[in-house]
């Protein structure tokens, strides 16, 4: 339902925001896979899968995600280098890729 995956999005958004303040870091490959989320009536979401995690506080030239999560800033890099075509904001890919993941989550798959 909306109200379900509104939920387990604003969860998602506030583990993102205390890893930029705990630890500095942004986790740049947010997708569904890397996102549990609990049975029974208090549903939680736990994102994990870390390994790509980078600093936020200054931007970055790695291409570390899934295609269809990354921004597009991201995508118009060079593959086989899995660099971005210019420095990014880490805390920005890592939102457009909550957006991304939200869409899957109201609809059920991926509609490309």
């Amino acid at each position: 339902s909306l109200s379900e995956a509104w939920g387990l999005m604003k969860q998602l958004v506030t583990t993102l925001v205390e890893m930029k303040r705990v630890g500095g870091l942004s986790h740049l490959d947010i997708k569904p896979d890397n996102c549990l989320v609990t049975t029974g009536k208090d549903r939680r979401l736990i994102l994990f899968d870390l390994g790509t995690a980078r600093p936020c506080d200054r931007p970055t030239s790695d291409d570390l995600g899934s295609v269809f999560f990354d921004a597009p800033e991201i995508c118009r890099g060079d593959k086989k280098k899995k660099t971005a075509r210019t420095p990014y904001d880490p805390p920005s890919a890592d939102m457009y890729s909550v957006a991304r993941t939200f869409l899957v989550a109201l609809v059920g798959y991926h509609p490309c």
